[in-house]
């Protein structure tokens, strides 16, 4: 199965987040191909049942090749070592210390994005 991100596309953050990583996953000699979905797609809901709009709205999902969730900062990590090149991001986001600041860093943003970054027109 291609990698699935579910995210929030009225956020403007998240939106570009996307566009941005569809582009870096078409860079280097390996490139990384993703799904992406809005929380609220029919396929969304189907693929993680629990999933509701408060749940989605807090941190993203990624589900890798074999179907496993991850969310939030954790997310990010899987979804940066499938990337041409993320590999050392994800493993220096995942080191002591810098992983806690990872985690705070994404509730804090995920949790005041629309005010930092407004709203997509979609």
């Amino acid at each position: 199965m291609i990698p699935i991100v579910i995210y929030d596309a009225d956020c403007r953050l998240c939106e570009t987040s996307r566009q941005w990583i569809e582009r870096w996953a078409r860079k280097g000699r390996r490139p990384a191909s993703f799904r992406f979905l809005h929380f609220e797609e029919p396929e969304a809901v189907r693929l993680q049942p629990d999933l509701d709009a408060i749940g989605c709205l807090t941190a993203f999902r990624f589900l890798d090749e074999e179907g496993r969730a991850s969310i939030g900062a954790a997310a990010a990590v899987q979804l940066l070592r499938r990337l041409p090149g993320g590999g050392l991001f994800a493993w220096i986001m995942t080191l002591p210390g810098v992983w806690r600041l990872t985690v705070w860093s994404y509730q804090w943003i995920a949790a005041h994005r629309y005010r930092l970054f407004g709203r997509t027109t979609r």
